[in-house]
């Protein structure tokens, strides 16, 4: 990762918006494999008698959170876009 801030600060930053596109949906898939990792985990707890209802929640609220965030980076994105275009139509 460091290479590429690097190789991003040589070319004047032309790389920026591919390396934001990158964090940012691989963000999201990162995050939503932890949501399904922390569910499995959860369920393999509860079958093995260990019922932490609030960790459990605290790491569930945190992945779902992360989610979020990236979600409406997405849709505030495109509805910049779209603003965007219409402007240029008009």
């Amino acid at each position: 990762m460091r290479w590429f801030r690097f190789l991003n600060f040589v070319m004047g930053g032309a790389l920026s918006q591919g390396m934001f596109f990158v964090h940012l949906y691989g963000g999201l898939i990162v995050f939503m494999g932890y949501i399904i990792f922390d569910t499995q985990m959860i369920i393999e707890d509860v079958h093995n008698k260990r019922n932490d209802f609030v960790g459990h929640a605290q790491q569930l609220f945190i992945d779902f959170v992360g989610v979020f965030v990236r979600l409406v980076q997405i849709l505030m994105r495109n509805a910049d876009k779209k603003r965007e275009n219409e402007r240029r139509r008009r």
